[in-house]
C-alpha cells in the first residue's frame, strides 16, 4: 500500500513561486536552521531569476512590453539583490560557526 502526505504551506510560505501558496514543497526556505534557509533561498532566488532572464512571452502591444521589460528588469534586480543578501548572510553564519567545532 502507497499514499501521499501533502503538508499545508506555512503561514508566511516564504517561496510562493514554488508552492503556490498551497502544498509545502520543502525547499527548506522556512527551515528553523538559518544555514539550511540561507542557502535554500540563494536556490530559490537563482531559479527564479533564471525565469526571469529566459522570459519570452512578450507582448506585441509596445505599450504593454514596455511594462513587461520594466517588471522584468526590476524583478532581475531584486533577485540579485537577494542573492547577494543570503550569500552575506550564509558567509556570516558560517564564520560563526567555524569555532563552535
Amino acid at each position: 500500500m502507497s499514499g501521499y502526505l501533502d503538508v499545508p504551506v506555512k503561514k508566511n510560505c516564504y517561496a510562493l513561486g514554488y508552492s503556490y501558496g498551497e502544498i509545502c514543497c520543502h525547499c527548506g526556505c522556512c527551515s528553523d536552521d538559518a544555514v539550511i534557509r540561507a542557502k535554500a533561498r540563494i536556490q530559490y532566488h537563482q531559479d527564479e531569476l533564471q525565469h526571469f532572464l529566459n522570459f519570452n512571452y512578450w507582448s506585441d502591444d509596445p505599450e504593454l512590453r514596455a511594462v513587461q521589460e520594466k517588471n522584468n528588469k526590476a524583478n532581475i534586480q531584486y533577485c540579485r539583490n537577494q542573492i547577494r543578501k543570503y550569500r552575506r548572510q550564509l558567509k556570516r553564519l558560517e564564520a560563526s560557526d567555524v569555532g563552535s567545532d
